[in-house]
């Protein structure tokens, strides 16, 4: 605990960090079915616009969705579908949501960039953004992974379900190892 307030404290000197922090979307991509595949996670935004957020080099690293998008999990293994089952009443878990904010440093602006077209900043972005950072404060972690590339790509995803039962926002993090790509094993092949 106290190494993380450390950490905190000595990365809110860093310009690159409160670039993160404070930055404000600055380019918006309009999106229709793009499917975002994250280890057994697939997030589909079925309609609406990612409102991208800049790093201090320029990259982006933060994106802002609104509109409809749906998430889906299909378990590994038998044991996490009954147990899926069990908490759920369901084998696989499926949220819709009308907004999200996703940290980054795989290709996931390329991903979207190739599939959008570029459209007006939606007034609501900077208010998804303000409500998921004053709940979750991951931005001197993403600037390590940005920082040191070798710990490999991740992304978080930070919805706002629609389902009353559940807690406003669900967070799902996804990290893929230096090697481990979709289509090889744990190994690399």
């Amino acid at each position: 605990m106290l190494f993380a307030l450390l950490l905190c404290a000595l990365a809110d000197q860093d310009p690159a960090y409160r670039v993160l922090r404070e930055g404000a979307p600055t380019e918006a991509l309009r999106t229709e079915n793009v499917e975002l595949k994250r280890d057994k996670g697939t997030l589909t935004l079925k309609a609406g616009q990612l409102a991208f957020v800049k790093s201090a080099s320029n990259r982006p690293a933060i994106a802002v969705f609104t509109g409809e998008g749906v998430f889906r999990l299909q378990p590994a293994i038998p044991i996490e579908a009954r147990y899926l089952t069990r908490v759920t009443g369901k084998p696989e878990f499926e949220e819709h949501f009308d907004s999200a904010v996703f940290y980054f440093s795989d290709s996931t602006y390329d991903e979207v960039k190739s599939q959008g077209s570029a459209m007006p900043i939606d007034p609501r972005a900077p208010q998804v953004l303000k409500n998921v950072r004053e709940k979750a404060h991951i931005e001197a972690e993403l600037l390590g992974e940005l920082y040191n590339p070798q710990r490999g790509p991740s992304f978080r995803a930070y919805l706002r379900g629609k389902k009353e039962q559940r807690p406003p926002f669900f967070h799902g993090a996804f990290r893929r190892p230096a090697g481990n790509f979709p289509g090889r094993d744990r190994t690399g092949k």
